[in-house]
């Protein structure tokens, strides 16, 4: 389950960002026990962002299951897809 804080730190971590190595490397490390994926918005066809800037689109991942599947529900949320723009 993640937070409306953990998704705020999250949010506030990818605007600072320099680089999109950066992101995927510090928030690996800041996050361990969140799943993380990185793909192209070109690659999302189904589902709401969280979050959006220039760069990004944040998502929520429900993994609970066999399959992973985006959500918008923060209790069944266990990671985040970063879909860069």
């Amino acid at each position: 389950m993640l937070t409306p804080e953990h998704v705020a730190s999250v949010v506030s971590f990818i605007d600072q960002c320099a680089t999109d190595q950066l992101v995927e490397s510090e928030l690996r490390k800041r996050f361990p026990e969140q799943h993380l994926t990185l793909c192209s918005i070109d690659d999302i066809y189904v589902g709401t962002a969280v979050y959006e800037n220039n760069r990004y689109a944040l998502f929520l991942v429900d993994s609970s299951s066999h399959c992973a599947s985006l959500t918008s529900d923060l209790t069944s949320a266990n990671g985040f897809v970063i879909a860069q723009m």
